[in-house]
């Protein structure tokens, strides 16, 4: 009896050394929600400095809240590995020198960065994939949740949680699905509209919304001929937090100058009375066309706030003015 009970005891204790029991306790089915030091002036200290190289890279497993089956059926089917106490795949990605660029690029930048908001309503954190950079022999591990825009930074036994700015995000999202091989179309597109124009027009990126996303749930995915920008008035409230104005930018691409221009129509209608969203507190207070594609410029006022004609036509002259680029639009 003794040796069974041993034996017992020795099955559980290489099930805990391994790993895979307390993430499934810890994660599976669980909103998680990471408890680092959310202390931003830490930030400047654990970048890696100047001349990062990406080191090693792996691929998270699915997401344990809102795919919960999966996330189990894989853990204990694949091979996996722990990293900070998450759980990725085994076997470490290999992505293309493009990539690492681009993740080298970003996750080396202070400005990719700001301080923490709080729990998103989004099924918890979880690791899209991990990142590890070395610069002056000292590693630095980044374990990014793209579902949140959350960001666990890992180096010189300091931790801190932080999110990602919106521009940054976009740019790691397209590295990693390009890494991943998801397909894609090339899209001609005048957004995102880049950080220093914001700022000369007192604008500046704002936080992404989360309150419309029900828990567990993947973000709502616009059509693959719609891109969105939001952004607030910087000059009217000195906290970022709760802006007067909000701005959220839409763009739709057509095939043809016809197609947009009825598009106009359509969103025109009826013209007595402006669309607002599910509260009323959302205005469209721009709608045009710039050859192929259609624009609209939306207003979420705080505190009787009335956004400036002058800056909603300084957006409008910008789309009419400034030529598309070539970006990636991931399906």
């Amino acid at each position: 009896m003794k040796w069974v009970c041993g034996l017992l005891l020795l099955i559980a204790a290489l099930l805990v050394w391994d790993g895979r029991t307390v993430a499934m306790i810890r994660f599976a089915g669980n909103v998680h929600e990471p408890s680092l030091d959310s202390d931003f002036k830490q930030l400047d200290e654990l970048l890696p400095k100047s001349g990062a190289v990406l080191a090693e890279a792996y691929v998270g497993l699915p997401h344990p809240y809102g795919d919960k089956e999966e996330f189990v059926r894989e853990l204990w089917s694949q091979p996996s590995r722990s990293i900070k106490g998450y759980r990725f795949q085994r076997q470490p990605a290999t992505p293309s020198e493009v990539v690492k660029s681009a993740f080298v690029e970003v996750l080396s930048a202070r400005e990719s960065f700001r301080a923490y908001q709080g729990p998103k309503l989004c099924g918890g954190y979880h690791a899209d994939f991990a990142v590890k950079l070395e610069s002056g022999g000292v590693a630095t591990w980044f374990l990014v949740c793209l579902g949140c825009g959350e960001v666990l930074i890992y180096s010189k036994d300091k931790e801190l949680i932080c999110e990602l700015e919106p521009v940054a995000e976009t740019r790691l999202r397209e590295a990693w699905s390009e890494h991943l091989g998801e397909p894609f179309k090339l899209v001609q597109s005048r957004l995102p509209v880049s950080r220093d124009e914001l700022e000369t027009w007192g604008l500046t990126e704002y936080s992404r919304r989360h309150s419309d996303r029900p828990p567990g749930k993947k973000p709502r995915v616009l059509p693959g001929n719609v891109r969105g920008q939001t952004v607030f008035c910087g000059d009217t409230e000195t906290d970022a937090e709760s802006p007067l104005v909000v701005f959220n930018l839409r763009e739709e691409s057509f095939r043809t100058e016809e197609e947009a221009a009825g598009r106009v129509e359509e969103l025109k209608e009826p013209a007595e009375s402006p669309a607002t969203d599910r509260d009323g507190s959302i205005r469209i207070e721009e709608i045009f066309s710039v050859g192929a594609q259609v624009y609209a410029i939306s207003a979420k006022t705080q505190d009787q706030a009335d956004p400036s004609r002058s800056l909603i036509e300084r957006i409008r002259c910008h789309f009419e003015t400034t030529a598309p680029q070539e970006l990636k639009q991931f399906e």
